[in-house]
């Protein structure tokens, strides 16, 4: 269990103790949270999102779900 306060930019493992940054946060998401699945095969994308930029040309935006 992770005590925070984004207002307030703290977060602690103890609730007896105010954390001072919001280090255990981050350091329980590394731990906790598995990492995405990649499966092997040809590169596929969802894209949720197209955009274009004068300069750039067209911006796809998405989530890669397989790469070779």
């Amino acid at each position: 269990m992770v005590y925070a306060s984004g207002r307030e930019g703290w977060a602690t493992l103890d609730p007896a103790v105010k954390g001072t940054d919001l280090i255990p946060l981050f350091e329980t998401i590394l731990k906790e949270v598995p990492p995405p699945r990649i499966e092997e095969g040809p590169f596929q994308m969802l894209v949720s999102n197209m955009d274009y930029d004068t300069h750039k040309g067209k911006i796809a935006i998405g989530r890669i779900w397989r790469v070779k």
